[in-house]
């Protein structure tokens, strides 16, 4: 035989013969692997990193995360895999879809047939033979009949080619290539280039670490607000009811997502100008990638184009309180709507710059600082993180009347504010329960209904129950106590008042669990009450749980409740900590926990706290405290001197967590009968250790008639705080403070 016959003879026995080869193991490579094993066809699959996941496992930077819905990005061959697999938020970050890829991976025994850290150096298809002729950098050799590119669009790095890049001292990361590893910013400055999508995800994670930030752009871009949230069992339950329809709408749509219905099916240069912003604004307000189906033309049009642009403008320009947005944005030069795309992304603190927001009201009654708004008898303010006014919003008015009560404000998943308010005049009362949407746009729009039922009293509470779509609160049920009372919130109807059970009380405390939507109250005659949603009572024993003490903590998963009370059987009084099973019907004690000698007598405490493992964190001057799930005593730290504690007359008014960061903020303070001497700071806690991160003194003057609120923390940027001054009826000033979160 000759010697040139010999070496083809061998090179043909080493090469693999198969009937597929696909380079990529990310969302269509595992697919496509999956899917010809089912036809019988053998396969293989070639990929460069040491895992799968594609765009997701090389795409790791701070931030990153889909822009498409996470129940729409997912596979839909395997009704399984759905039930098996729940998302945990509407925009999935990118970990958790690496998760997700690698869960898949595992499911179907897919990487027996994967070969990771291996190149495709070349693929050459013989004409004669039909066959391609593939090779990689670890030296394999593979005959194969189909060769199927699954590389995706994003596979290739761009490095710019800029002057000096390759004698920069510094460290060098590109979005695309990013470590596996942490990447610590902490006391560096940071150069970010580009604002696309990569840049707009991780240029606000990166700015909470940066010493500074700069970031360089060419060509200025757009973005929307993605509105994420959390999903739950209720979201695919939703989804699954029409699963099959909206994988129908996925398939036959432009972009292979499922966009809402088009707001208007027509032109936006054939709207009048009150049709475009009612328009942009109903779909700015639901988020996302929606916002392009505003009208027909968006993509296509530059006209109309511009015109969502100038809608994105005066967003820009509330949330900078630039007096020129055009030195920021130009319809002349820089990108229309989508040029490149709208990339969703949360909005962001970019000052990071501590700021204070005052106003003199006329009346103390203003409710609980909450979501950005502050609310008295004349108007409703919101704040953007950055302490500018976008809005006031003046409260509707009933002829002849009077204000006498309102509710605090709360917001919904959807972002909408609810509050109540009531009228007074002679003999005659009335409320009215309002809903304000678009409120992070300057133009919110309120809608009222009254109701005379729905009387109210200062500060009456308002709570939501997302599981059914209500809300709670409490209304007058004779001279001298209130009951509870149950409205849906699309509506504003009320539903049902339950007159039986009185105590509710203006101090009244209420939760609502996630899984069955039922209703846990804790009234002013220390009762507790559970009710389902149609107002049903679900307990039969006794429930009064000891005296003083209607602040309480709901673990929603358990349905079990902590509460700090006082023992007034004891002489001398002892301040105790329960916690309670109130899952079925007979109410039963899990433990009581006792104070330390420090603070059992002590008459004041912050209603608690609780993390997602159970564990319930408080404050009584001068310590803090965590208590486990059990009852045991995690830790206690002690906020502040005998010698403070003396001079300052101090006790703590409340406190709030960010469990992401494990962190506690407890808000303490001269005690509101304390006449000189005024002091006041928040005390930042790690949650799982007890340590002081750090205490920030405020100086919020030596008035004695200070009321501080409860902190608002939003996000992981920034929290704010706000407190009153003066007594009623001079100018009673409100002031509200954002201070970046540690």
């Amino acid at each position: 035989m000759p010697e040139s016959q010999q070496n083809l003879d061998d090179e043909a026995n080493a090469t693999k013969m198969i009937d597929a080869v696909i380079i990529g193991a990310g969302f269509s490579g595992l697919f496509m692997l999956h899917r010809l094993r089912e036809l019988g066809i053998s396969a293989y699959v070639f990929e460069k990193a040491d895992g799968v996941g594609g765009t997701w496992y090389w795409n790791c930077y701070p931030g990153a995360r889909c822009d498409i819905e996470s129940l729409q990005y997912s596979y839909s061959f395997s009704d399984k895999l759905r039930e098996e697999w729940h998302w945990t938020e509407r925009y999935a970050p990118q970990p958790e879809i690496l998760r997700y890829l690698n869960y898949v991976a595992d499911k179907f025994d897919l990487r027996k047939d994967i070969q990771f850290e291996t190149r495709v150096t070349a693929a050459v298809f013989d004409k004669t033979l039909g066959r391609w002729n593939i090779q990689t950098d670890r030296g394999d050799r593979v005959s194969a009949k189909f060769c199927i590119m699954a590389t995706g669009c994003l596979s290739k790095v761009n490095i710019p080619d800029t002057k000096g890049l390759d004698t920069f001292k510094g460290n060098i990361y590109h979005t695309g290539q990013w470590p596996h590893e942490v990447v610590n910013f902490n006391n560096y400055r940071v150069a970010v280039i580009g604002t696309g999508s990569s840049g707009i995800q991780s240029i606000p994670v990166i700015a909470e670490q940066a010493a500074h930030l700069y970031v360089f752009q060419r060509t200025p871009n757009f973005s929307v607000p993605a509105f994420n949230v959390p999903l739950d069992t209720k979201d695919e339950e939703l989804w699954n009811e029409n699963y099959e329809e909206h994988r129908r709408r996925i398939l036959e749509s432009f972009s292979g997502a499922e966009l809402y219905p088009m707001c208007l099916n027509k032109s936006a240069t054939n709207a009048t100008p009150e049709e475009r912003q009612q328009a942009y604004e109903a779909l700015w307000r639901k988020g996302g990638l929606p916002f392009l189906r505003t009208f027909n033309d968006l993509l296509v049009n530059k006209e109309a184009n511009d015109t969502a642009a100038e809608f994105q403008f005066t967003i820009v320009d509330a949330i900078t309180n630039n007096d020129d947005p055009e030195s920021l944005w130009s319809n002349e030069e820089g990108n229309s709507q989508n040029t490149h795309r709208i990339v969703p992304s949360m909005a962001t603190n970019y000052s990071k710059m501590p700021w204070i927001y005052e106003y003199n009201l006329t009346s103390q009654d203003t409710t609980q600082f909450g979501q950005g708004a502050g609310i008295n008898a004349d108007f409703m303010v919101c704040l953007t993180t950055n302490g500018i006014v976008r809005w006031k919003l003046p409260l509707e008015s009933v002829p002849d009347m009077e204000s006498v009560g309102i509710s605090n404000i709360v917001s919904d998943r959807q972002g909408y504010l609810f509050y109540t308010i009531s009228w007074a005049g002679g003999t005659i009362v009335t409320a009215k329960i309002c809903r304000v949407t678009i409120a992070q746009t300057s133009h919110p729009l309120q809608k009222c209904i009254e109701n005379f039922q729905l009387f109210v009293y200062i500060k009456t509470l308002l709570a939501l129950n997302e599981k059914y779509d209500l809300l709670i609160t409490s209304v007058k049920g004779n001279e001298i106590e209130l009951v509870p009372a149950v409205l849906n919130k699309t509506a504003l109807n009320l539903l049902w008042v339950n007159r039986y059970f009185f105590g509710a009380g203006i101090h009244g405390d209420y939760r609502w669990d996630l899984n069955m939507g039922n209703i846990f109250w804790i009234g002013g005659d220390d009762h507790l009450l559970k009710f389902d949603q149609k107002g049903e009572n679900q307990i039969n024993n006794v429930t009064q749980l000891g005296s003083f003490g209607r602040d309480f903590v709901l673990d929603r998963q358990q349905q079990i409740i902590v509460r700090p009370w006082q023992n007034m059987s004891s002489s001398p009084s002892k301040f105790l900590v329960s916690s309670h099973d109130v899952s079925i019907q007979q109410i039963k004690l899990r433990w009581n926990w006792v104070a330390p000698p420090e603070i059992a007598s002590n008459a004041d405490i912050t209603p608690p706290t609780i993390d997602e493992n159970g564990t319930v964190y408080m404050s009584s001057m001068p310590l803090a405290f965590a208590i486990d799930s059990r009852g045991k005593t995690l830790w206690t730290s002690e906020l502040a001197t005998s010698s403070e504690m003396k001079k300052f007359e101090l006790a703590s008014f409340c406190i709030t967590m960010n469990s992401k960061r494990r962190i506690v903020y407890i808000v303490s303070g001269s005690s509101y009968s304390h006449k000189s001497n005024i002091l006041y700071f928040i005390t930042a806690i790690h949650m799982d250790t007890g340590k002081i991160i750090k205490r920030i003194d405020l100086n919020l003057g030596n008035d004695n008639g200070v009321i501080p609120k409860c902190p608002v923390l939003i996000g992981d940027e920034m929290f704010y705080f706000s407190w009153l001054t003066g007594q009623y009826p001079q100018l009673v000033p409100f002031k509200v403070i954002g201070i970046q979160q540690l």
